[in-house]
């Protein structure tokens, strides 16, 4: 049995989206979140293919509802351990349009069925 590994947030969108495409010509987007709880929290969050398409319709300052999968990332900057996280999103969208019981997806009055 597998583990589940699945991050729910809200927050604004704190940096301008970078997009572009993957060496399989698959689109992505990239941008910084800003999520105010317990804590607060700045994380990467990135997305792929048709949401990567719809993230485009965002835009710095954005409330915005995230869901994806959380992603450890190792690596060395000026010869230390860098250990950080960041988000894998299968949804996002304005948290404006979120029902959050029915979860219902749209992304600037689009309807997604499927993603």
């Amino acid at each position: 049995m597998n583990d589940l590994n699945v991050i729910t947030l809200t927050g604004e969108i704190a940096s301008d989206i970078r997009t572009g495409t993957t060496k399989n010509n698959q689109p992505y987007a990239i941008f910084r979140l800003h999520s105010k709880g317990y804590r607060e929290l700045y994380i990467s969050v990135s997305c792929f293919g048709t949401m990567a398409e719809l993230a485009t319709n965002l835009n710095k300052g954005d409330r915005v509802y995230v869901e994806g999968e959380l992603q450890r990332n190792a690596f060395e900057k000026n010869g230390n351990k860098v250990v950080d996280y960041s988000v894998v999103a299968n949804i996002i969208d304005l948290e404006s349009n979120m029902n959050y019981a029915g979860r219902e997806k749209k992304l600037n009055k689009i309807e997604l069925k499927e993603i």
